[in-house]
């Protein structure tokens, strides 16, 4: 091995090693539920001094978030993770595992089974038997509605009596989310193997990542961006519960995935597969599936300048979109079958303020007023309550 190569690996582990020892022992601030009272939910319409509040909680807190998470994770930790990736790929390790392929694809299957048990164990030992968090119980209902065949269930008798957190109830009851989560709960509830959902996008993910580092650098990268996953307390923890987190990093992944090999090898399967899976993506998280999208542009338009088929890889990436596309017009049939109205969201229906981007509304009101109280519960469900309920 090369002495910069030997210099970057012995570099890049002691980084690793300082970014986890920085971040044992972190101050306790941002993992307290009193941290909220440093959030803009106390930025009302009427504060007459936001700019002063915003100022006096970067004093206290701002420091600490720099040194203490800004600096492990984008001054320590990825810049060791990059310098690792580079120094082994042109070592021994990296010249047995060429010699040796397999082994490079079964360290990637043991992290999947690794990265399973943890989801799983984290299901059952460490979130236990409580109550659904948020909007987990909202994914859970609509996984419910679907798994009986149906988009929509009618309101119960005495409607008004029903109201729930994230629910729609204006003569028809359902979830204000995108079906794609609730689908995946649903399959799982067919087969009474919902708990094993989470666990199995996490499980999922880890060969898909080892991929991509294997076809963008080497198996030793590939490898090395597995091995990351599992290490991580939140990628664990998001696949313990029913939140849909899982699910959109595997389906990001597997879309990104897809794309790469479609560039490079310009394989009609690949391109169907990226457009199937960046279209589900869509029902999963909207937000993600639109930015991985327009985020993977760039990727597309290389790949086509410097193409020499770039008559047939058009084609494929036309299929891509389309596919893109069609999932675009599901997800609108969907809110026309749901809410009245293709371009209505049940998001919009729960609560018309609730839109991307910056503003005010009920999620960063005053805690006297928002939708964490019961009087703001009443308020954003009275929008959506039949008025003859009312």
């Amino acid at each position: 091995m090369k002495l910069p190569r030997t210099a970057a690996v012995v570099v890049g582990t002691t980084g690793v090693v300082c970014a986890a020892i920085s971040r044992s022992s972190t101050h306790p601030a941002f993992r307290e539920l009193v941290t909220g009272g440093f959030s803009a939910q106390n930025l009302t319409a009427d504060m007459p001094r936001a700019a002063t509040v915003l100022l006096d909680a970067f004093k206290s807190l701002g420091s600490i978030y720099l040194s203490e998470h800004v600096m492990p994770v984008y001054g320590l930790l990825l810049p060791s993770a990059l310098l690792l990736a580079w120094g082994l790929g042109d070592t021994r390790l990296a010249d047995w595992l060429r010699a040796r392929h397999h082994r490079g694809n079964r360290g990637a299957v043991l992290l999947s089974i690794v990265a399973f048990a943890l989801a799983l164990s984290a299901h059952y030992l460490v979130i236990g038997r409580r109550q659904p968090v948020g909007d987990e119980f909202c994914y859970m209902f609509q996984a419910d509605v679907l798994a009986a065949g149906k988009l929509v269930v009618p309101s119960p008798p005495a409607a008004e009596s029903f109201h729930c957190w994230s629910l729609i109830n204006n003569g028809g009851w359902y979830a204000k989310v995108t079906v794609g989560w609730p689908a995946l709960l649903a399959l799982g509830k067919l087969v009474r193997t919902q708990a094993l959902i989470g666990p199995l996008c996490c499980a999922l993910t880890i060969p898909v990542i080892f991929s991509i580092g294997k076809i963008v650098a080497n198996r030793c990268s590939g490898l090395l961006a597995a091995l990351f996953l599992p290490l991580s307390p939140m990628f664990v923890l998001h696949g313990a519960t029913d939140f849909p987190h899982s699910a959109a990093v595997l389906f990001g992944c597997l879309f990104i995935y897809a794309l790469i090999v479609t560039v490079v090898r310009n394989a009609w399967l690949a391109a169907i597969g990226a457009g199937i899976c960046s279209a589900f993506l869509l029902h999963v998280r909207p937000g993600d599936g639109t930015a991985t999208f327009i985020g993977s542009l760039p990727l597309m338009v290389h790949g086509f300048v410097v193409s020499r088929e770039r008559r047939s890889l058009l084609k494929k990436l036309g299929v891509l979109a389309a596919i893109f596309g069609m999932g675009i017009g599901a997800l609108l049939c969907v809110n026309w079958i749901q809410n009245g109205d293709p371009f209505l969201s049940g998001y919009r229906l729960y609560d018309p303020e609730d839109v991307w981007g910056f503003g005010v509304n009920d999620h960063t009101r005053s805690t006297t007023r928002g939708r964490y109280t019961s009087e703001g519960l009443s308020t954003a469900q009275a929008r959506v309550m039949p008025r003859s309920t009312l």
